[in-house]
């Protein structure tokens, strides 16, 4: 890129010599179009020539060798369970801002198998817990209930909103 900066200095200087040193139409031009058409010039490849340089610095940033770091499956674990921790949201009267629809419960013996109207056209994401002994829930870890609910609740997901096609939904 110096090497054009370089040619287009050259060239710039043996046009505007008297005589010129280029036969090139602009030399033949009125003394202050050419003058104004060299500085135009001179900014878009000095505009160029930055572009170069700075894209030339990314590349060379690039190819130098980056120490990485190394992230144990405990490490992966515990992000994941600290994500799980931070976007939870439980079931029913539970959620801070309340039950989501008419069919949210926090115990499963009162969830309806068939979804609702409300349950189907409700915009907020319906409960799912996470099948994970570190997950967060509503019931106790290790516990009966806290297996059989997150059983029914992610069988009733599938059974349900697998079979329901959007053109239903419509009607």
């Amino acid at each position: 890129m110096n090497d054009l900066f370089t040619w287009f200095s050259r060239w710039a200087t043996g046009v505007k010599a008297s005589p010129p040193a280029f036969n090139d139409s602009i030399a033949l031009s009125n003394p202050e179009v050419r003058n104004l058409t060299l500085v135009e010039l001179e900014k878009d490849v000095r505009r160029l020539k930055s572009i170069v340089d700075r894209e030339y610095g990314h590349a060379e940033q690039m190819r130098r060798p980056v120490a990485h770091v190394t992230i144990t499956s405990d490490q992966m674990q515990q992000a994941f369970t600290s994500h799980l921790i931070h976007t939870y949201e439980p079931p029913g009267s539970l959620r801070d801002g309340g039950a989501r629809h008419n069919n949210d419960f926090t115990d499963i013996r009162d969830i309806r198998i068939a979804p609702t109207h409300e349950e189907l056209l409700c915009p907020i994401p319906p409960y799912l817990p996470v099948f994970l002994p570190t997950a967060p829930h509503h019931l106790p870890e290790g516990s009966m209930q806290r297996h059989l609910d997150i059983l029914f609740r992610l069988l009733r997901e599938e059974l349900t909103y697998a079979s329901v096609s959007p053109v239903v939904l419509l009607h």
